[in-house]
């Protein structure tokens, strides 16, 4: 994997180390990949290969506390920014588009809000919303509507989502390959496909999972913290309109994590955008169809 693939660490101004990994074209066009909960650099690893052919460079990151990421001690959403601010000039990247999947994509926002000068454009699957939109009773899952009872208590909150944290990592320590299995039935068929396949799962249990069990739990539990937050606080839906750059989405429609209602109504924000739903996919639309959304993005920017 040598010749389009690399990884390694960034020291940021507060002598946190950062985790990347550049997959692809190492001279193409560059691209900002920002994983989903629970992620590392690694999400998309399995395509090194694809980015090289189509001539790009992409650039993923392990937010704080996941993988070799150093833990950033009660950070923000918004703090995020301000690393990738520091690794865009530590590889001299003017401008650069984001490809955003799942939590990610409120990484994304974000991040395009703060450096308005360096985001050329969003490009967001399976995304979790950012901004308030009318879908309070479909917010990702029928279990996160009962935190909203504790939203006055966030330590118990965090509390609860360390706990369940651990036992899913947990799980798949103890028995990665069954737990593995265990999902494949969860998911829609053309998505149970592509993950049954022999490389994806010898990729995703022999490269991705060891790397993932590297990460903190507590990094995981407040990076999970800061998904619920946004949905119970989310930004308000007037500040899109500072967004000057194209803003594009992809989404299954039995998308059973965050459900495609959310790119329904967050899209209507942005009448230039454009908005491709598939209608017998799931949340893992990003492996699915990789070639077809890296070439939109390439095509657009």
């Amino acid at each position: 994997m040598n010749e389009d693939y690399k990884q390694g660490l960034i020291e940021l101004k507060d002598k946190r180390k950062l985790g990347y990994a550049i997959l692809g074209e190492f001279t193409g066009k560059p691209i900002l990949f920002f994983h989903g909960w629970p992620g590392t650099r690694n999400d998309i690893s399995c395509f090194h290969k694809i980015a090289k052919k189509m001539k790009c460079r992409i650039i993923s990151l392990d937010r704080p506390g996941y993988s070799h990421s150093d833990f950033q001690k009660k950070r923000s959403v918004s703090d995020f920014s301000e690393d990738v601010l520091e690794v865009l000039d530590f590889f001299s990247i003017e401008e650069i588009p984001i490809l955003a999947f799942s939590s990610g994509g409120l990484y994304a926002f974000e991040t395009a809000l703060k450096l308005p000068k360096k985001i050329t454009s969003l490009n967001l699957v399976s995304a979790i919303p950012y901004f308030k939109i009318n879908i309070e009773e479909e917010i990702l899952n029928p279990h996160i509507k009962y935190l909203r009872i504790l939203v006055r208590f966030p330590g118990i909150i965090r509390l609860i989502l360390r706990i369940v944290s651990d036992y899913g990592l947990n799980r798949y320590k103890r028995n990665s390959e069954k737990e593995y299995n265990k999902s494949l039935r969860l998911m829609p068929e053309i998505d149970n496909r592509t993950w049954s396949q022999k490389e994806i799962k010898e990729w995703f249990l022999g490269d991705y999972l060891p790397d993932l069990l590297l990460s903190k739990r507590k990094g995981i539990s407040w990076d999970l913290f800061l998904v619920i937050w946004s949905l119970f606080y989310p930004e308000s839906s007037e500040r899109s309109s500072e967004l000057k750059i194209p803003v594009n989405f992809w989404h299954g429609l039995k998308d059973k994590i965050v459900p495609y209602s959310t790119t329904r109504e967050q899209s209507k924000l942005f009448p230039e955008a454009k908005v491709t739903f598939y209608p017998n996919e799931g949340h893992k639309i990003l492996y699915t169809h990789f070639n077809e959304i890296l070439d939109s993005i390439l095509s657009m920017d």
